[in-house]
């Protein structure tokens, strides 16, 4: 598809790719190509599943907090004796998802960007919303809205354009210091764009696994697309920070960023929210759980 440390190799051409095309368009001819064959593919839900998500059942007997809820992060502190660091900086962070969608990349950016706050740092936060709708998440950070269009197939989520006139503008004013980018999409490669120019350190986070994906929805030719699009996104950030170990050295397999361009970024779960005392009989029975069995969240 492109120049690159990993290339395509024996995959079909894509429609309108060469190795000139620039990144906006490739994306663009990617879902172009991809979305009129995901309804067709995508695996079959399970038998009596029904369509959409069935909410599960409500516990009334349990205690309940205002501070439980996982949306609401506009006044969030980190619980603990955290450690401040030193040099306070402006810190831009791009997020294809941020406050429309409840989700793993939303949570765990709001949580990262409450902290940097926390810690004395400016943030600002740029990316796609929703405007017929209220925000689902009390986001951390002021947030500034860049210019999207709904993504295929996935109503609820938004795909950025990149960088528009008022987010230059924001950015401009803004005057960061440090660029962190959490999705390889228009907007990411945008932003990568402008803080070479400016010359303004890059970083960015793995959350999403897009190859799996296209394995799912059986788009196996995608796959080696897939990766030389990572690979020029993420060896164009100074560090990417990964969740875990099978990650990192899945990425060095696929020669998209170098071992010491990878940082371990571990998760972790938060203890005042899910523990034992949380435990719930009525809400088992009403899954017609026993007791003695355990339940797998995911």
């Amino acid at each position: 598809v492109f120049q690159s440390r990993s290339r395509l190799v024996g995959a079909p051409p894509m429609p309108g790719i060469s190795e000139d095309t620039n990144t906006a368009d490739i994306i663009s001819s990617l879902v172009n190509f991809a979305v009129p064959m995901i309804a067709s593919s995508a695996p079959e839900a399970a038998p009596g599943m029904p369509e959409g998500f069935t909410p599960l059942p409500v516990c009334h007997s349990c205690p309940s907090s205002s501070q439980d809820t996982l949306e609401d992060f506009s006044k969030w502190k980190p619980a603990g004796d955290w450690p401040s660091p030193g040099p306070k900086h402006r810190v831009a962070l791009f997020a294809g998802v941020y406050n429309h969608v409840v989700d793993g990349v939303a949570l765990t950016c709001n949580r990262l960007v409450a902290y940097l706050v926390s810690q004395g740092h400016e943030v600002l936060v740029l990316g796609p919303t929703r405007t017929d709708i209220e925000p689902v998440i009390k986001h951390a950070g002021n947030f500034h809205p860049v210019t999207s269009i709904v993504f295929p197939g996935r109503p609820e989520y938004r795909l950025a354009l990149g960088l528009d006139s008022g987010a230059r503008a924001a950015l401009t004013k803004f005057n960061a210091t440090i660029f962190h980018l959490a999705s390889p999409d228009p907007l990411g490669f945008s932003a990568q764009s402008w803080a070479k120019d400016q010359g303004i350190p890059v970083v960015c986070a793995y959350h999403t696994h897009f190859p799996q994906y296209v394995k799912y929805y059986h788009l196996g030719a995608l796959e080696g697309a897939v990766w030389a699009l990572m690979s020029r996104f993420y060896s164009g950030c100074a560090h990417t920070y990964v969740p875990t170990l099978s990650v990192k050295q899945e990425l060095m397999h696929h020669s998209v960023a170098r071992a010491e361009e990878l940082r371990l970024w571990t998760r972790g779960v938060d203890t005042k929210l899910f523990n034992p005392l949380k435990r719930c009989p009525e809400w088992r029975e009403a899954l017609q759980v026993p007791a003695d069995v355990p339940i797998i969240l995911l």
